[in-house]
């Protein structure tokens, strides 16, 4: 996992959070929906450069990574339909108080999305429904997938030798991977449980979605060494 920390901006966050940068964009949008209150169908994003220039991350399938990500680099998070509108609800610099002040009124941004359970407010049925949709995705991808097909991760190629479920990384449908070259995290077993065989550093598991089966043309180079 590569973590790497940046700096999320939006109508309801302005705060450093570290993400793995191997995550694709639909990945990271379904994670920032507990953030900023937006559905991840409902967000547009752009990666802010030093220079102030802005990148469009909008191909879902690609990873953070692809778009160059650098530490402390800033994504900022709009809504599609546009900004809330708070009506009455201040934030805590327009009213300028201290945090013990702030926490306690209830006229302002705070107290709105703590109503309406937006952000790190959102109720745990919300949580656990965003949950099963990961596992529903999951599972209907993972069906489409076959035992011995060579993919390719994050330009990793390798064979898919093990489809299902891990429960000591989380629900829902995951892939194993046994890599071509050791560029992978272990041997086909997490926690001694072993799910497939693979020399050490050879395997990983990852989610459906991360996996591409458009495997690069050999070169001649290739060729040659065949």
């Amino acid at each position: 996992m590569t973590v790497v920390p940046i700096n999320i901006r939006s109508q309801f966050a302005n705060d450093e959070k570290r993400i793995d940068s191997t995550w694709s964009i639909n990945q990271f949008k379904s994670k920032m929906e507990f953030i900023t209150g937006i559905p991840p169908e409902k967000q547009q994003l752009a990666l802010i450069h030093e220079n102030t220039t802005a990148t469009p991350l909008n191909d879902d399938n690609r990873t953070l990574q692809s778009y160059n990500l650098t530490p402390y680099s800033t994504i900022k998070i709009t809504n599609v339909d546009g900004e809330m509108d708070f009506g009455q609800y201040s934030d805590k610099i327009a009213l300028g108080m201290s945090d013990e002040q702030y926490q306690t009124r209830q006229d302002t941004v705070l107290a709105y999305k703590r109503e309406h359970h937006i952000g790190r407010f959102a109720t745990s049925d919300i949580r656990q429904q965003k949950e099963q949709m990961i596992i529903d995705q999951s599972n209907k991808l993972a069906a489409q997938i076959s035992l011995n097909q060579r993919c390719m991760v994050d330009e990793r190629i390798g064979t898919v030798a093990y489809i299902g479920t891990v429960e000591e990384i989380g629900p829902g449908s995951w892939i194993g991977v046994a890599f071509d070259n050791p560029v992978g995290k272990n041997n086909g077993s997490i926690k001694g449980h072993q799910y497939f065989e693979c020399p050490p550093n050879h395997g990983s598991f990852v989610r459906p979605d991360r996996l591409s089966f458009q495997l690069p043309e050999p070169t001649s180079n290739d060729l040659d060494e065949i």
